[in-house]
């Protein structure tokens, strides 16, 4: 049903000596491999599977403000904030959009959780509103007739997994070239130390 996965194909060596070794190759391995390299730090990638295509092939991206834990709220931000810039930095459009989310409300209990997240949530810069009934009914008329109470809304949120039919990996090819990093193969990779 899904694109296939764009595979991507690493080193098939480890290098002699980096200055940092990231153990695993999905979405956060690869950033953190891309930032560090940008800031001129070698890096390898050591992966046991295939690069970007397991978990990450379904990625969440850390990009969902709305229902978040408010600890992940800051992360989710930063995400979002890399996930705008993707396209200027790698020059190529990575199909991301902010489309937003919406959360319904079945019962009382629900509307009344919402109502208190979304007090806490906006310190930390969550834009993102309460719909009632009629507004809910507006913003989905495809919905049909239901008995929601309303619901959350945040229109400046999306899900990186929102952009399969355009982008078939959640870390466009061209972030290898801007990346001087090394990946390998690693199924039972063991290290005297590690960070």
């Amino acid at each position: 049903m899904y694109p296939q996965i764009q595979t991507i194909t690493g080193d098939t060596h480890l290098p002699q000596h980096v200055d940092v070794a990231v153990i695993g190759g999905g979405i956060i391995g690869v950033c953190t491999a891309y930032f560090l390299s940008a800031r001129g730090i070698s890096v390898a990638v050591l992966e046991k599977g295939r690069l970007a295509a397991e978990q990450s092939s379904r990625n969440w991206g850390w990009c969902r403000t709305l229902g978040r834990d408010l600890a992940e709220i800051p992360l989710a931000m930063a995400s979002l904030k890399i996930w705008d810039d993707w396209r200027t930095t790698l020059g190529e459009d990575t199909g991301f959009q902010r489309s937003g989310i919406l959360y319904v409300c079945e019962n009382a209990r629900q509307q009344a959780e919402q109502a208190q997240w979304l007090r806490a949530a906006g310190a930390h810069g969550v834009v993102a509103r309460e719909l009632d009934p009629a507004q809910l009914r507006q913003a989905l008329p495809q919905a049909g007739r239901h008995d929601w109470l309303g619901a959350l809304h945040a229109p400046k949120t999306d899900e990186p997994n929102r952009t399969w039919p355009r982008r078939r990996s959640p870390v466009p090819r061209s972030a290898w070239a801007h990346a001087s990093t090394s990946a390998a193969r690693c199924a039972g990779c063991s290290a005297k130390r590690a960070a």
